[in-house]
This record gives structure tokens, sequence and C-alpha cells, in this order.
């Protein structure tokens, strides 16, 4: 019976080691990266489903750590060994290998940053048209809504964003909300109304909206910051009687031609790699700008739409 009890004891111990943790995490890995291939790749809209959400830093890591140990890690080894009397050498290599690393990560998948509000209040700077279009000068014409842009128009931002060079290799989205201005050469503007309440007047005070957001959906993050555009004009007027942030017309055409890209309200036919585009992202607005609730904050278990969750620091 002893006998017994120690070879459990000591079965147990093998099992509550580091090893055991460390396959178990290879495991996990494997298997969310799988998963997460497998249904994302056919349909990448799915990657905003919260199973998706919740399987994409797990299979990243896995990846990531993947790399590192086929390729990195044997490398150092060589490295130390070829130069034992020369550590300044190696270190030099070390930092040339991880940087080229870097570079090969950032040209296979791309996170698209960028700032809210814009070019007088049109939000089409949130998606990752503009940023993949040199400089961005040709494309203006096309995405003004004083322009060319009138109400249920081909949008160049459809193409851009389902390209697999450019915003199929967009893993993640963020908006950078810390300052905002109306232009993208002016100065940054307060945000009064909720949720942020920033002091007005005088202008030169610490109230700012600093913020973050960020989202595997490039749709669904652009319609939170039309959002938040909209609920900052209300009640924002300056002492000449002038509104301090503008929204134009037709501001989120876009975001119906990418959220129904395979049937959008302009009939165009967007295709990519010859077959029909299919939909880019989710389209909604919330219920109000002092509930700010979307469809899945209503009702998370039949909501289809979006989930916004506040991370206040």
């Amino acid at each position: 019976m002893n006998n017994k009890l120690i070879k459990i004891k000591t079965h147990l111990d093998k099992i509550s080691s580091g090893s055991f943790y460390k396959l178990l995490s290879i495991v996990i890995g494997f298997t969310a990266t799988v998963w997460f291939l497998i249904r994302v790749i056919p349909k990448p809209s799915r990657a905003s489903y919260p199973c998706q959400q919740a399987a994409f830093p797990v299979a990243s890591g896995f990846v990531l750590w993947l790399v590192g140990l086929l390729t990195i890690k044997p490398s150092i080894n060589k490295i130390k060994t070829a130069f034992p009397h020369k550590l300044w050498i190696g270190s030099l290599l070390v930092v040339m290998m991880i940087v080229s690393f870097l570079i090969w990560t950032m040209v296979s998948f791309s996170i698209d940053i960028n700032a809210v509000p814009k070019e007088s209040g049109t939000p089409y700077n949130f998606v990752p048209a503009k940023s993949n279009f040199p400089r961005g000068r040709e494309l203006h014409p096309a995405i003004n809504t004083n322009q060319e842009a009138i109400k249920n128009a081909y949008s160049p931002i459809v193409d851009l964003a389902a390209s697999p060079n450019l915003g199929a290799k967009t893993i993640l989205f963020v908006l950078d909300g810390l300052y905002c201005g109306r232009k993208w050469r002016t100065y940054p503007l307060h945000f009064p109304n909720p949720p942020f309440n920033n002091q007005v007047e005088p202008y030169e005070n610490s109230d700012w909206p600093v913020s973050l957001l960020a989202s595997l959906d490039g749709v669904a993050i652009d319609c939170v910051g039309l959002d938040i555009l909209n609920s900052q004009i209300k009640n924002n007027i300056d002492s000449s009687g002038h509104p301090r942030i503008l929204l134009r017309n037709n501001a989120d055409d876009y975001l119906m031609e990418m959220a129904l890209a395979d049937n959008p309200p302009s009939g165009t036919k967007y295709i990519q790699d010859g077959k029909l585009v299919n939909s880019l992202g989710v389209h909604e607005h919330w219920d109000g700008n002092l509930t700010r609730k979307y469809s899945r904050n209503i009702n998370h278990s039949k909501g289809k739409g979006i989930e916004l969750i506040y991370l206040p620091f």
C-alpha cells in the first residue's frame, strides 16, 4: 500500500513540474492557432467573433514562441559559439537578427493606427485606407463627401480594405484619441460631452479625451469613432458662434459599403482576386450618447453587432 502511495506521489510531482505546464501551453497554443486559421482564412470578418478574439492572443503568442524557438534561439547559440571572445560582435548580430525578424513581421502583417477626429470630422481616416495610400493625395476627392463621395457612391476604401496586400494583412485597428483636432494641421480640441466631459474654456487647461480604441474589426471601430464625433457636436460652440466640431453629410456611407460589400448600397461589384468581396465588418451605431450601448452590450447572447468595453486608466 505504501509503495502505491509513493508511486502516486511521484507521478503527481511530475505532473506538477514545469514540463507538464509547458506541454499544456503548447497544446493550447497549437489548438488556438489551428482554430483561428480554419475559421478566419475562409471568412476574415469572423476575426471579430468573440471566440476568435479570445483565440487570437493565444495563437499569436504561440506563433511568436515557435518562431523564436526554431530560429532566434539556435541562431543566438551559434553566434555565441562563433564569437566566444568578442561579445560585442555577437551582440550586434543578435540585435540585427531581431530587427530583421520584426521587419518581416511588419511586412507580413500590419497594425493600423489612426487619429480621431481629422479632416473636419470625416471619419474615413479610421480604416487602413488612407494610411495605406501614398500620402492620401489622389484619394481625397473620392472620399470627400463634398466632392466625389456623394450618397451611395463607390468607395475606394472598400477595395483598399479588402486588398490581400493591404487591409487583409491588418490584424489590429487602433484609434489614437489622446488629442483630437479638426484637421491634420491644426490645434487639438476638447471633448465637452460625456463620457469625456472636458473643460472647454479657458482653452489652456489639462482636460483632453486621452483615449485609445482598439478592435479586430475595422468597420466596427470606425462606427464607434463616428459615434464619438457625433456625440461631441452638441452644445459645442465657440465664442464666435461657430461649431468646434463638424460632421459631414454621408459620413458613414463608406461604412455601409464595407459592411455590405457583397451587396452594397452603391450597387458596385467589389472584386478581389476574381471573387466578390464579402462583408468587411459590422456596421451599427450606439443607442444614445448617454448610454452608449451597442447590440452586444444590450444583449450579449443574442446581439450580433458591436460590444463596447470600457477600460478606465
